[in-house]
């Protein structure tokens, strides 16, 4: 029985198309997942961007609230200073403490507001609070006489006992003073106001409250010196050291990563205060900070809706994939088998349908002109055969006859050369000594052992002339051209021993290209001396 008609017991391999869903499969995943990575780290690295350069925005924004809140009380300070009805000697005081008190009443966050004489005792306040007290040694005081005053936060001193804290904390302000004059012009004592400290908190809420359903956002304002003058209550009245107070206090705008004393990595967005106007400014900074698992909570949420979008995108690309592989591979199934009954023996024409692709239709085709094209070689085989061995035999004769002439030809070469009474020498193109014959050791009393690997400068030439050889040399191998090519030339040489004596030398290029070299024949003039 023809063992190809025997039905195979073999284990059935994979087919084409179960390895093109496989490819389909793979490629699509690893592409949905490339494009999935790439896709989540741009768009987080822009979320995370943009959560920052958020608090870095309310860091400014904060910054900028404070400047234009103290420019307007500086503004207002100066025109109180200035206004007439409160300067004029025929005012009364209570006429005095009516126009402060209807100011006051105009701004709730002044907690005083009055005026001092030259020598430094209150001479009326808006609600009679101090009047008569001296205020001399008081910093907004002296300060105001000798020019502008606006002082930093502090806590209420004289004012201590007349006004009750605020959330159980003691009353602190910020002070502005501005020195007033009389109607002539000369200078008749301080007009100061301490504002509220609550007038910064405020402008904070105003500011963080919007963000609290995002998480805990917390703003720090820190003085000059980069005590907290508003803050958590752990941080307040401390003195910050962290790289972004350090930025902020360089007037910079920005956001970084950072971890705080209490050990928590926090984001934190941050920018200073830089005065508006008139007003210099106090030299505050405003941190805007975030618990950075909180801040960068939204980033998380968008890595997840992306995993699993990508997920959901590559198995439905996966059972598309499926599918056209399917449909791709059936006709070069049936195909398959037919060629398998082809290699059987069976004697069959592939006749396939109209509605396969036109691959398959051409490969049907081209195996119907295989199949006729190799009966017809199979008959030329034959004959092939019959004459293959013969003709090999032939062959191989005649290369063991070159073989042996070539071996030939080069043992009468090697003879000539060590027969020959002048030295010969073999140099490449960098100057080592690539043959040596017997003439060569007797004439410079180096063995061919020893001579062949070496320079030849170095074994034959003074050390006087090793330079112009190698220069002579990287000529030839930059150009092609050596000047002492077929010419006899006379040169002092020296051998072993040091001693020096002139000779006769012809040299020749043997070969082409990187593998040709020089062939030198030299006979001894003088005595070695």
């Amino acid at each position: 029985m023809d063992p190809r008609s025997a039905p195979s017991t073999r284990r059935r391999r994979p087919g084409l198309g179960a390895w093109l869903a496989l490819a389909f499969s793979l490629l699509t995943v690893i592409l949905t997942l490339l494009l999935v990575q790439v896709i989540e780290r741009a768009s987080t690295d822009q979320a995370k961007e943009t959560i920052g350069h958020g608090l870095a925005e309310l860091a400014r924004q904060t910054a900028d609230k404070l400047d234009r809140g103290m420019a307007e009380r500086y503004r207002e300070v100066s025109l109180m200073a200035g206004r007439r009805d409160l300067r004029e000697p025929g005012a009364s005081l209570a006429e005095r403490r009516r126009i402060l008190a209807d100011i006051q009443q105009s701004y709730g966050y002044y907690d005083w507001l009055g005026m001092a004489g030259l020598d430094g005792r209150v001479i009326v306040e808006a609600r009679g609070l101090l009047e008569g007290a001296d205020v001399s040694q008081r910093p907004w005081f002296a300060n105001a006489l000798a020019g502008v005053h606006v002082g930093d936060v502090h806590e209420a001193v004289k004012l201590a006992t007349l006004l009750p804290g605020q959330n159980g904390e003691p009353r602190r302000f910020v002070d502005v003073a501005f020195p007033y004059f009389d109607l002539q012009g000369r200078p008749a004592g301080v007009l100061g106001v301490h504002l509220s400290w609550q007038w910064a908190q405020d402008v904070e809420r105003s500011i963080i409250a919007p963000l609290e359903a995002r998480g805990r956002v917390q703003a720090l304002i820190a003085g000059a010196e980069g005590t907290v003058l508003l803050g958590p209550p752990g941080l307040q009245g401390s003195t910050l050291a962290t790289t972004s107070l350090t930025l902020a206090q360089r007037k910079r705008t920005g956001y970084r990563v950072e971890t705080w004393p209490d050990g928590v990595s926090y984001l934190v967005g941050y920018g200073a205060t830089t005065g508006r106007g008139l007003y210099p400014g106090l030299g505050w900074t405003v941190l805007v900070r975030q618990d950075v698992e909180d801040a960068y909570a939204p980033v998380r949420r968008l890595r997840a809706q992306a995993l699993w979008s990508g997920a959901a995108l590559a198995l439905l690309v996966s059972l598309a994939g499926v599918l056209v592989a399917r449909r791709i591979t059936q006709p070069l199934g049936a195909l398959a088998e037919s060629a398998e009954r082809l290699g059987r023996g069976e004697t069959l024409q592939l006749v396939p349908n109209a509605n396969d692709y036109y691959e398959v239709q051409a490969l049907s085709g081209t195996l119907n002109v295989l199949v006729a094209d190799l009966l017809r070689q199979r008959a030329e085989l034959r004959d092939l055969n019959a004459t293959l061995e013969t003709r090999v035999g032939q062959r191989t004769a005649e290369l063991e006859r070159a073989l042996a002439a070539v071996r030939a030809s080069e043992q009468r070469v090697n003879a000539i050369v060590e027969a020959s009474q002048d030295a010969y020498i073999a140099v490449d193109q960098r100057g080592i000594i690539l043959e040596w014959n017997r003439a060569a050791e007797r004439m410079f009393g180096w063995r061919r052992q020893e001579a062949i690997g070496w320079p030849l400068a170095e074994l034959v030439l003074p050390e006087r002339y090793r330079d112009s050889l190698g220069r002579a040399l990287r000529v030839f191998r930059q150009t092609g051209h050596l000047a002492m090519l077929e010419r006899r030339l006379e040169r002092i040489v020296v051998d072993r021993l040091g001693r020096e004596f002139t000779m006769r030398m012809s040299a020749g290029l043997v070969g082409e290209g990187e593998d040709a070299f020089f062939s030198v024949f030299i006979c001894e003039i003088s005595e070695p001396r």
